[in-house]
């Protein structure tokens, strides 16, 4: 196409996007709202689920196409014990459903590598970019309980991975820390630039005033002090959660810790803490945004960027991060207090906090609207190539 002509970009994800609740789906539909506001025609192609009424989407400026196919292994049997992300990548008779369907757009995007196998539908005429939310071989195989489970879907993801980085025209990798990865693991090459996760924008952002929370958890105002975890229903954000339960909690009684989200549910009917809150409604992060709420990132495994440091920090809170955590936001260790996990406890009764920069200023540099726009740059550097390729082909 010329780049006169309006962009017609398709996104391949490997799972339903609404409700849009946490990381990969966030971004997703984030750089889709604001590539459409670029002026780009953008089509998502998803898994059906029954959860992803159309009414949640239907006033997007994108256009979302389900497919209805038997998605229904990978929804019932996550981490039991594989993950989602090796399961959704059998989809037998998938790609040749679909193939029809890849015929008219300008750049066709892969979000994670799970339906890496349908590149077989391109030709070396099509544009490829994969958006790599973590290093897959990595962060599969930290969801694995077992070590059997553990080899049989790092090789699979692995080789589905390659595949990707080997067939895209160009990769955008979370952090440099995951490029650096991406070139050890399939020589990833000079084709990549760095896409981190996004803040909300200044128009999202409103912080409670206390009434809800206290309403919530009348409690809370038996403590001194109060952190709260926010998270979703994931193996590595219950691999913190068990951390503040079992290490933060019995030993700092004179803290609150709030577990917000669905990464709380495996262990609300079991804990016995009595300084420990569960909400389980993804929607409501903003009535614990408060003067007072201290934000806890004890992660320690997975790759990309963790939305939890750029979302406590866009909400003025101060943050208590590992180095792990701050993965794909480096530029901003000096807003938040950074510790191992075994410094945690310490820090917390310390409580030598960082103040966090106003919105304005982390919006500079971490907004969704300058994200797509890179991505949008490379998408027209990408097609102007193609068609340069092209005309010399022909002559």
């Amino acid at each position: 196409m010329s780049i006169k002509n309006k962009m017609k970009l398709l996104i391949i994800s490997p799972y339903p996007l609404f409700p849009t609740q946490y990381g990969g789906k966030i971004r997703i539909v984030k750089i889709a709202r604001h590539l459409c506001d670029l002026g780009v025609e953008v089509t998502i192609v998803t898994p059906f689920h029954f959860t992803q009424k159309r009414e949640l989407y239907q006033h997007e400026k994108f256009t979302l196409h389900q497919v209805y196919y038997p998605f229904v292994l990978p929804f019932l049997l996550t981490d039991k014990p594989f993950p989602y992300t090796y399961l959704s990548s059998f989809h037998l008779g998938l790609a040749t459903l679909l193939k029809g369907f890849f015929s008219d757009f300008d750049v066709y995007q892969f979000e994670h590598v799970q339906f890496a196998q349908m590149l077989d539908c391109f030709d070396k005429s099509h544009i490829i970019t994969y958006d790599a939310h973590n290093v897959e071989y990595d962060y599969a195989r930290s969801e694995c309980a077992q070590a059997w489970v553990k080899n049989i879907a790092g090789k699979r993801l692995h080789r589905l991975e390659k595949q990707l980085v080997d067939g895209a025209a160009h990769t955008f990798a979370m952090s440099e820390t995951d490029a650096t990865r991406l070139q050890a693991l399939y020589s990833l090459g000079d084709n990549f630039s760095i896409s981190p996760n996004g803040m909300k924008s200044l128009a999202e952002l409103s912080r409670g005033d206390g009434k809800q929370m206290a309403r919530r958890f009348p409690e809370l105002k038996q403590f001194s002090q109060r952190a709260i975890y926010s998270g979703s229903d994931v193996v590595h954000n219950h691999v913190s959660v068990r951390f503040i339960l079992e290490q933060l909690a019995p030993q700092l009684s004179e803290y609150a810790f709030i577990i917000h989200g669905t990464c709380g549910k495996p262990f609300a009917a079991t804990s016995s803490a009595s300084n420990v809150f569960f909400d389980f409604d993804d929607a409501n992060f903003s009535d614990y945004a408060v003067d007072g709420t201290l934000a806890l990132n004890p992660v320690n495994q997975g790759s990309g960027t963790n939305l939890k440091v750029i979302n406590y920090l866009s909400y003025g809170m101060p943050t208590l991060s590992t180095p792990f955590g701050l993965r794909g936001y480096e530029g901003l260790q000096d807003y938040v207090l950074v510790g191992e996990l075994t410094d945690f406890v310490d820090l917390l009764r310390q409580g030598d906090f960082i103040t966090p920069p106003e919105a304005a200023v982390l919006e500079k540099d971490y907004s969704w609207r300058s994200i797509a726009e890179n991505m949008h740059q490379v998408y027209c550097q990408l097609i102007t190539q193609a068609a340069s390729d092209t005309e010399i082909n022909r002559t």
